[in-house]
């Protein structure tokens, strides 16, 4: 063997070795690559979970804060839609009770409560009242009934009124407070009921 084939043989040597290093190196430096890789993958990937959990937080609060919003606004009509109802249903009841009260019915109906009254006196003294402007009554219900009928000091929407002094009881048959019990236990949850159940 020449020195030449010496030399070039030890060449070939190297340059296998150095190649075979530098592939090592390579592969080495691939997998370094690609490792680092899959990491920043995994961890972008968890970053955008952990911002789309954020953010799907903040839509519901959102969502939740404009549906608590509009469901007081939606309350807020409704209530106000129910108070406009009432409003009109016993402006309507009253104007109906002041058209009763130029009817023959309404007679028959305060006599019969002027009855019940003095039943329910017995033989103590009771005082029987109408509303001032049912003065035009007075005559003929005092005939009627046998009991002298006075007109209240105030007015109180028609009906009647009745004092059993014994016992210190007052009978309330007056438009105004009958108005004011219905007004009182009034409610449309209840209208709401009724109506389903005629159905």
């Amino acid at each position: 063997m020449t020195v030449n084939d010496k030399l070039q043989n030890f060449r070939d040597i190297n340059l296998e070795d150095a190649r075979a290093r530098l592939k090592e190196q390579l592969d080495a430096c691939g997998a370094e690559l690609d490792a680092a890789f899959e990491k920043h993958k995994e961890e972008r990937e968890k970053a955008i979970r952990e911002k789309l959990r954020e953010e799907e937080t903040v839509l519901r609060k959102e969502l939740n804060r404009t549906f608590s919003q509009k469901q007081a606004e939606m309350r807020q009509q409704v209530s106000a839609k129910e108070k406009s109802i009432r409003e009109e249903l016993f402006a309507e009841a009253a104007a109906r009770l002041k058209a009763l009260r130029g009817t023959p019915d309404y007679v028959v109906y305060l006599k019969r409560k002027i009855h019940e009254a003095l039943a329910m006196a017995g033989k103590d003294r009771v005082t029987i009242y109408l509303d001032p402007e049912d003065e035009h009554l007075l005559k003929d219900l005092s005939e009627k009934t046998g009991v002298k009928v006075r007109l209240a000091e105030e007015p109180f929407g028609g009906g009647m009124q009745a004092l059993i002094h014994a016992r210190n009881i007052l009978i309330d048959n007056s438009f105004d407070a009958l108005t004011a019990d219905v007004e009182d236990d009034y409610t449309f949850s209840e209208v709401v009921k009724e109506a389903h159940a005629d159905e």
